[in-house]
């Protein structure tokens, strides 16, 4: 059971290496390979954790709402495959920090002013200007 795991999780499969080398890389691009899986697999638990925020119960789900192929959003979940290149729709979509959920870095959730210019850009065009005007509106006010 315990090889099968190791052969199904590339990161646990290069710990065990690395473990079995005495800490010990053979070569630089063997430690490089390492810090990857092992940055994969942290960018994988912030990206799940953002999705139970959202509401959303299975990977599954959440890849159908964004409209990403379920195998590529599980293997960014899981941290088998790197999602450097999604990381700004991943933010967008959960209302995270692009930083929290590439480096763990900084305010998880995005502030308000994220949340309204979001609902400025899901107004229709007609309704914009109206929601500009009110916002002046309650800007103007004491």
């Amino acid at each position: 059971m315990q090889n099968e795991f190791a052969a199904s999780n590339p990161s646990e499969s290069l710990r065990k290496s690395h473990r079995s080398n005495g800490g010990f890389s053979q070569s630089p691009s063997h430690s490089v390979a390492v810090q990857t899986a092992l940055m994969s697999e942290a960018r994988g638990r912030r990206l799940r954790q953002a999705r139970l925020d959202q509401g959303y119960e299975s990977a599954a789900e959440a890849a159908r709402a964004l409209g990403v192929p379920y195998p590529t959003y599980a293997g960014h979940e899981n941290g088998s495959r790197d999602f450097g290149t999604d990381a700004m729709r991943y933010a967008h979509f959960y209302r995270v920090h692009v930083e929290w959920l590439l480096n763990g870095t900084g305010p998880r959730r995005a502030g308000h002013k994220a949340r309204v210019q979001e609902i400025y850009d899901d107004l229709p065009e007609e309704r914009r200007t109206e929601a500009l005007r009110y916002l002046e509106f309650l800007k103007s006010q004491p």
